[in-house]
C-alpha cells in the first residue's frame, strides 16, 4: 500500500499560512543553519509582529507598516519543534485577537503546488499529475514511495529544466 501523496505537499497540518492581518511564508535555512521566514503585515495600519517558536517563551518581534514584509532568522530549539507561529501583538481595530498563523517547518519543499493527484494504472505503478505554482532553489524533484510510511525509496527523478508555472506535469511512478 502506497503512503497517500497529500502526505509530500507542502503543508501546515491544516493549519493556515495566512490570515487577513498575517501572511508567513518559509524562505530556507541560512548557512549558519538559522530557519529563514517572512512575515507580511496585511492590516492597514503599523503593527508588531510577533514570530514564535519552540514554545511562548521563544520569540521575536517586529514593528512593521502596513503591507511591509520582513524576515526573520530564527536559530531552531534544542528539541526540535515543527510549528512556527506568526500573529500581530497590535490590531488596526485595537479590539481583537489577530489570530495566529503556522507554518511546519519538519514539512516544507522547495516548490508549491496548486494541484496534485494520483492514480492507480497498474498493479504496481501509479500516474502523478501535478501543478506547479511556485518553486525556488531546485536542482531536482525525487518522487518516492513508502510501503509502511516509514521507509521511503526514490522511484523516480524529474529535471526541472524549463518547468512552466501553471502547466499540468504527468509522470507514471512504478514502485
Amino acid at each position: 500500500m502506497m503512503t497517500p501523496i497529500l502526505g509530500f505537499a507542502q503543508g501546515n497540518g491544516g493549519i493556515s499560512s495566512e490570515n487577513s492581518s498575517t501572511k508567513f511564508e518559509w524562505i530556507g535555512i541560512s548557512p549558519n543553519n538559522q530557519y529563514i521566514v517572512k512575515v507580511t503585515n496585511k492590516q492597514s495600519c503599523t503593527a508588531e509582529m510577533r514570530v514564535q517558536w519552540g514554545g511562548t517563551s521563544q520569540f521575536r518581534t517586529k514593528i512593521m507598516g502596513s503591507g511591509l514584509s520582513d524576515t526573520f532568522h530564527i536559530t531552531p530549539p534544542p528539541t526540535p519543534r515543527c510549528f512556527l507561529g506568526a500573529k500581530p501583538n497590535t490590531s488596526c481595530s485595537r479590539s481583537s485577537d489577530m489570530g495566529t498563523v503556522e507554518i511546519n517547518v519538519c514539512n516544507i519543499l522547495p516548490v508549491k503546488f496548486s494541484s496534485i493527484t494520483g492514480q492507480r494504472v497498474g498493479p504496481h505503478s501509479v500516474k502523478l499529475v501535478f501543478v506547479i505554482e511556485e518553486i525556488s532553489n531546485v536542482k531536482q524533484f525525487n518522487i518516492q514511495y513508502s510501503l509502511d510510511g516509514k521507509t521511503f525509496k526514490t522511484v523516480n527523478v524529474i529535471s526541472p529544466d524549463g518547468v512552466t508555472i501553471g502547466k499540468p506535469y504527468s509522470v507514471i511512478v512504478n514502485y
